[in-house]
């Protein structure tokens, strides 16, 4: 057997496994991705669940810190806690603010 033939049997061995790997770390990060789903079935919606993924892929690199969705979830809690301060239910006083 050549030297150039071993090397490509080398080759497609490697590469072979790297596909393999790949599928079996992607089937895990799949099961993760089922148990999240499951994990929070009781307080949120599929499509909810894909609202927030939708919110997630709004991501801006050029600005991480306004177009992050933890940081507008964070910076609502904190203006809710204010409001709490003030009136019974903030959150439903801000979805109101919003309807008008």
């Amino acid at each position: 057997m050549s030297y150039d033939k071993r090397m490509a049997d080398e080759y497609d061995r490697i590469e072979q496994f790297q596909e393999e790997s790949t599928e079996r770390a992607l089937r895990k990060l799949n099961y993760e991705f089922d148990d999240i789903v499951r994990d929070y079935s009781d307080y949120f919606s599929k499509d909810e669940i894909k609202v927030l993924i939708f919110f997630l892929l709004k991501k801006d690199k050029s600005d991480k810190k306004k177009s992050d969705v933890e940081n507008i979830l964070y910076d609502l809690d904190m203006l809710s806690i204010k409001f709490s301060e003030y009136i019974d239910e903030p959150l439903y006083d801000m979805l109101e603010r919003l309807e008008q």
